[in-house]
Parts: C-alpha cells; sequence; structure tokens
C-alpha cells in the first residue's frame, strides 16, 4: 500500500508516493492528510448534504404539501422536529465565510462550497437507494463493505 497525495498529470512528473517504508514523520504527515481530507468529504457530502439538507427538502415538502393529518406527516413530522434550527445553524457559524470551514478547514475558503456544488451535482434519487448506489459504485458484492452490508439490511428492513 501506497499513498499518492496528487493525481498524476500529463506532461508532469509523476506524483510522490508514500509507502509504509518511508520514515516515520513523512508516513505519519502523509496519514493525517489522508485522514483530513476523508473527514472533509465525509463531513461535507455524506453528513452535511446527504443528511441534513436533504432532510430540509423532505421537511420542507412535507409541512408544504401534506395535512397534519395525513398518516405519513404525523410519522415524519417527530423527526424533523430541529432540522431547520439545525441546519440555519451549520449555515451561520460552520459553512458561512467566516465560519469553522473558513477558520479551521483546509477546504475553506470557498473550497467547501466548491464540494457542495459537486457533490450535489451527483445527487440524484438512485444515488439515495443503497442497493443502486453500492452497485453503481461496485460495492454491492463487497463483503468487507460494512457500510454496504449494513445499508443493505436495513434496505431490506425497511423496503421489505
Amino acid at each position: 500500500m501506497v499513498i499518492q497525495l496528487q493525481p498524476p498529470h500529463h506532461g508532469h512528473s509523476p506524483p510522490m508516493l508514500f509507502p509504509p517504508s518511508d520514515p516515520p514523520l513523512p508516513w505519519l504527515l502523509a496519514k493525517t492528510w489522508v485522514r483530513s481530507s476523508d473527514f472533509q468529504l465525509h463531513q461535507l457530502q455524506s453528513h452535511l448534504l446527504r443528511g441534513h439538507l436533504m432532510a430540509e427538502v423532505i421537511s420542507v415538502a412535507t409541512m408544504r404539501t401534506l395535512p397534519s393529518l395525513h398518516p405519513i406527516y404525523k410519522l415524519l413530522i417527530p423527526h424533523f422536529r430541529y432540522t431547520m434550527e439545525i441546519n440555519i445553524l451549520a449555515r451561520s457559524n460552520l459553512v458561512s465565510k467566516w465560519g469553522i470551514f473558513d477558520l479551521v478547514v483546509s477546504t475553506g475558503s470557498g473550497g467547501h462550497v466548491d464540494i457542495l456544488q459537486r457533490a450535489a451535482t451527483c445527487l440524484t434519487y438512485r444515488s439515495l437507494c443503497p442497493p443502486d448506489d453500492l452497485a453503481d459504485r461496485r460495492l454491492l458484492d463487497v463483503r468487507s463493505s460494512l457500510y454496504g452490508q449494513d445499508a443493505l439490511r436495513l434496505w431490506g428492513i425497511i423496503s421489505g
């Protein structure tokens, strides 16, 4: 296993590779870079966009279209109790100009907005359905993908 921090570019020398046999400090810094990148992508794409912002869309649609006596409304509304408040706080304190992402995270200063915009272009109904999403990413039959296996089990319970 090696860590490659930059993609190869045509006409340039190949990017540096960091194997575990490197001296301890460069190997540690490469692993730190990967974990930091993974954290940022997870927080922006999976947590904020697919979790909070999609919940807000569904919450607003539910409140605008279903009467309060509708059984689906009654089923969903407890899950949306603090959705808008949490999302407003996230917009004003985390991903706003001079928010936590701007001040502390390397994707700040607009990089986090770019990541969210790119992730939103790939967001489809199919990508929200675990069997289709895992199949599209060729992870459907990967038994070591614990997230994938858990998601499929939950999907089977919910849709079954």
